[in-house]
């Protein structure tokens, strides 16, 4: 039997430990609350591209931006992408992760976010997120004078059936030279303004926003161009004074805006930048004749003899540069050129002897004289094969496929029965065998080459060599040497927008 007394303690006992769990639960929501409040679970900000966004390059980047920092590793495991493509993951900042593909995107993706990414804090994001997006057709860029009405004109594109033009920039002045973003996604580009100088910018391609990455004042700054994984702009910048003129190559990294320059002599003359790998960089030295590369892991240089003073091409390995030679030669030659000449000796005034009459003989000019060949040299082992394997030709414009297994080049004939007076275009393989004609129109004059990626077609500059005022227009051709089309008129520098 329970007292009265023992049933009011056990009464309040019991309610006092009502009191203490609802006074736990409380504090145990209002710590969560706290907790929630201070440690927030991330959002999604935005992401690129677009939910169901169309015509994007086929190389575009995939880029999600949180709205604090975020626990990377789980956050690439938590991003889906489908169909599968090699690539890699680099982060801005610590909200913003970008995913590169190592190869083009097929023509629909498909991207998911899980909801096992996680902050830093902890807490995973709230919900997962899926989107789509499609990808356009492959297209060329070039500096177009026709349709702008002016040179130099504006970057337009177009599909490589000649199709589709798309007019890229909007600059007054025009665009002096361009170059490609290995995503296609960007392009930077250089123009003249007041005050004999000139600027370098860049375009976004997903959102037009355009950018001044440098002021070059008294300076001539040209020919951009991205390394392969982004990260570095090299371009050229000349520099012209009362006394001196140079011209060296820069490098801009892109992720800080710093420049680099390279350990050139004062004296040097260095142009064309080409990058063999996203460690390497080519160009050519004027002052030195030689080709050059710059290696930015190690801040050297090196170089080979050139003394045609031409880039050529590198194979896609960096190991073989291939390039055009002029070569000079005393030996006796075939009656290539036989233009009667008079050749009347100058009379010496203070001499008995009469003056002989003139005679007839063959005139041979510079050009029957000078040959140009193709050399292919090993920059490691420095062994070098003479690849042109004709005797009579001018060889320039060599360009490498994408495999390295084939050469394109412009070939013209100094024989005398076969001349032309413009290069035509001509494929052989990586060691000068098995040469093809491609084009066989002898007015016109073929350069500029460029293969497509699958090595099936090349895309080229054309100009008529005989009517001065003549457009320069863009052509494409595939590697059989047929369906040529004209892809534009009044364009030049056709570049590759993959």
């Amino acid at each position: 039997m329970y007292s009265r007394s023992s049933r009011y303690n056990s009464g309040t006992s019991l309610f006092s430990i009502i009191i203490l769990v609802v006074l736990i639960i409380a504090a145990a929501a209002g710590g969560l609350f706290y907790f929630l409040r201070s440690n927030p679970a991330p959002t999604i900000v935005t992401h690129w591209p677009d939910a169901d966004a169309r015509e994007l390059s086929a190389r575009t980047g995939i880029e999600v931006q949180f709205d604090q920092p975020m626990e990377r590793l789980s956050v690439e495991n938590s991003l889906i992408i489908q169909p599968l493509v090699a690539g890699r993951f680099t982060w801005t900042d610590d909200v913003t992760v970008r995913f590169e593909p190592d190869d083009k995107w097929p023509s629909y993706v498909t991207v998911e976010l899980l909801p096992e990414a996680r902050a830093l804090n902890g807490q995973a994001i709230s919900e997962g997120l899926t989107w789509t997006f499609a990808t356009h057709q492959p297209r060329v860029a070039y500096i177009d004078t026709s349709s702008s009405n002016r040179e130099p004109g504006d970057i337009f594109s177009v599909l490589l059936d000649g199709t589709d033009p798309q007019q890229i920039t909007e600059e007054e002045s025009g665009i002096l030279s361009f170059g490609v973003h290995p995503s296609s996604e960007r392009i930077a580009y250089t123009i003249a303004v007041p005050g004999n100088a000139t600027e370098l910018k860049e375009i976004n391609l997903n959102t037009k926003v355009v950018q001044i990455l440098q002021v070059c004042a008294q300076q001539i700054c040209s020919n951009p161009s991205y390394s392969p994984d982004g990260r570095w702009l090299a371009y050229e910048r000349r520099t012209t004074t009362n006394t001196a003129a140079r011209s060296v190559i820069d490098l801009l990294e892109l992720s800080n805006q710093t420049v680099r320059q390279l350990p050139f002599e004062d004296v040097d003359l260095s142009q064309s930048p080409v990058w063999l790998d996203s460690d390497r960089l080519a160009f050519v030295n004027l002052q030195r004749n030689e080709i050059g590369w710059y290696t930015l892991s190690t801040n050297t240089l090196n170089y080979v003899p050139d003394l045609a003073l031409d880039m050529g091409s590198w194979s896609p390995d960096g190991l073989w540069v291939v390039y055009p030679e002029v070569v000079l030669t005393d030996a006796e030659l075939p009656d290539l050129v036989a233009t009667p000449t008079a050749l009347v000796p100058t009379p010496d005034p203070e001499s008995d002897q009469p003056t002989p009459e003139p005679t007839v003989q063959p005139f041979v000019t510079a050009e029957d004289v000078v040959k140009t060949y193709l050399l292919r040299r090993n920059v490691l082992t420095d062994e070098v094969l003479a690849i042109s394997q004709s005797e009579f030709v001018e060889d320039t414009e060599p360009i490498f496929s994408w495999t390295g297994d084939r050469i394109a080049f412009a070939r013209k004939f100094v024989e005398n029965d076969v001349w032309t007076p413009g290069r035509q275009l001509w494929v052989m393989n990586g060691d000068g065998s098995g040469a093809v004609q491609l084009t066989d129109e002898p007015i016109y004059n073929h350069a500029n080459f460029i293969w497509t990626p699958d090595d099936r077609t090349i895309v080229f500059l054309r100009f008529n060599v005989t009517v001065a005022t003549a457009a320069p227009e863009i052509w494409a051709i595939d590697i059989d040497g047929e369906n040529l089309r004209q892809l534009a008129r009044g364009a030049f520098s056709p570049q590759w927008m993959p």
